[in-house]
């Protein structure tokens, strides 16, 4: 069973190796450091079984444009295609309730908006409740220090 919970300092060395084995450009470990240092902008949310942790997300909000971003989620790949990640996207749901935020957001590279291929992401966003910004034009946004032509998917945050 897979426990959902905000993240703390305690949990950087198991996210960062967590990150190394999903990412082909993972976090720095002071990247890890510096989100716990702004909890008043960033949220950190663990996926553990067993109390190993086997997933996170990172979100980011913007109280003034009454947004949370989803910078990143990560779920291992032996534990994926068992909700974990849905699972992450929710409790990101629940803490931009909490926050007064109305939408969450995310920016996908085109590369990885594929119908059919292994790597496409905007399936599950569909079915997560996102939607593409329509019209359906990418627009460019900086990903590891670079800029990326990518679609922005959003989903508004019901507070009822």
């Amino acid at each position: 069973m897979v426990n959902i919970h905000s993240a703390n300092s305690g949990d950087i060395n198991s996210m960062f190796e967590v990150d190394l084995r999903c990412y082909d450009y993972p976090l720095g470990y002071s990247e890890f450091k510096t989100l716990f240092a702004c909890l008043d902008t960033f949220r950190v949310i663990a996926a553990d079984e067993k109390t190993n942790i086997v997933g996170y997300a990172i979100y980011k909000k913007d109280s003034a444009a009454g947004t949370l971003e989803v910078i990143r989620i990560a779920v291992l790949p032996r534990h994926r295609r068992k909700g974990i990640g849905s699972k992450l996207l929710l409790a990101g749901r629940d803490y931009g309730i909490t926050a007064n935020v109305y939408e969450m957001f995310v920016w996908v590279p085109e590369i990885l908006c594929n119908p059919g291929d292994s790597d496409d992401q905007s399936a599950w966003l569909l079915a997560s409740g996102f939607m593409a910004t329509i019209p359906l034009k990418p627009a460019m946004f900086t990903m590891y220090g670079q800029k990326v032509s990518g679609i922005k998917f959003t989903r508004k945050i019901d507070v009822t």
